[in-house]
């Protein structure tokens, strides 16, 4: 391109528009498929690895069914290892395939007998202040 440039200001000789037009294509296919054609081979070489996170979900209401089932269809990102509540009645049961763990009184025993990456809270209801207090 730069050549056709200088053909055309310095020595006054002028190219069709096509001649400019596939010069230009063609450099910009040469640099990003030089880019592309080294990014698959790196990532071929070396497969990117995701780091499962392991999540645990507070609250077994209608928020942590539909946040439980957006978590299991990306499975590939995360794991959703299971619930807790309050509601001492819901525990034992299965939600979306996944057992409801125990009380939320326990769950400091549940994250470290689970391997918890990320606690979600799904409790629409719960204060700031009662949700610190009990996490902490």
């Amino acid at each position: 391109m730069a050549l056709i440039l200088y053909f055309n200001i310095a020595k006054g000789i002028y190219f069709p528009w096509t001649v400019k037009a596939l010069t230009w294509f063609i450099s910009v296919s040469l640099i990003g498929g030089s880019k592309l054609i080294w990014r698959l081979y790196w990532e071929k070489r070396v497969p990117f690895k995701r780091r499962e996170e392991r999540i645990l979900i507070v609250g077994v209401g209608d928020a942590g069914e539909i946040i439980s089932r957006e978590i299991i269809k990306r499975s590939d990102l995360s794991e959703l290892v299971g619930f807790v509540d309050d509601d001492v009645n819901k525990i034992g049961r299965f939600i979306q395939n996944k057992k409801v763990l125990g009380s939320i009184d326990k769950i400091n025993e549940i994250i470290n007998k689970e391997k918890i990456g990320m606690v979600v809270i799904t409790i629409p209801s719960a204060k700031g202040s009662e949700i610190s207090k009990d996490y902490k």
